[in-house]
């Protein structure tokens, strides 16, 4: 299965003409296409299943799919040289240990869809009779 992504990425990049990176595998999250983008396994080829020019089975949709996938790959490597991102509390600060905020890194921001999402991820809602709020990551493992 690895091998396949691998594979994927590294058609992706070719259709995209842009060069394999030295971190493929940082980019291969990326550049996943549904189903992948071989046209055929290797061992089925014939002649009448021969494409006019390389990749012309790879449809339009896919090829935009794959240019979406390497704009968040700039993305992702313009958040590894950013700071970590503060994700504050919904409330005002976590129920049981008062902390008001927790750090997470720019890229797992980036990856995960952006900042509303990894505060809802961060910081999980209680609810009991003694205790209602928010608890930071660190409380949450405690309880």
């Amino acid at each position: 299965m690895a091998i396949d992504h691998v594979e994927t990425a590294r058609i992706a990049l070719h259709l995209l003409a842009k060069p394999t990176p030295d971190d493929l595998g940082f980019a291969v999250p990326r550049l996943l296409a549904p189903g992948g983008l071989r046209f055929v396994t290797p061992t089925s080829v014939t002649k009448d299943l021969c494409n006019p020019w390389p990749f012309a089975h790879v449809t339009l949709a896919q090829r935009q799919g794959l240019r979406s996938g390497y704009a968040a790959l700039l993305a992702d490597r313009v958040a590894l040289t950013r700071p970590p991102v503060r994700v504050e509390c919904p409330s005002v600060a976590c129920a049981m240990c008062g902390i008001p905020a927790v750090e997470r890194s720019a890229i797992e921001v980036a990856r995960r869809g952006g900042l509303a999402v990894v505060r809802g991820l961060a910081w999980q809602p209680v609810n009991s009779p003694r205790l209602t709020g928010q608890l930071c990551p660190t409380c949450q493992e405690a309880v």
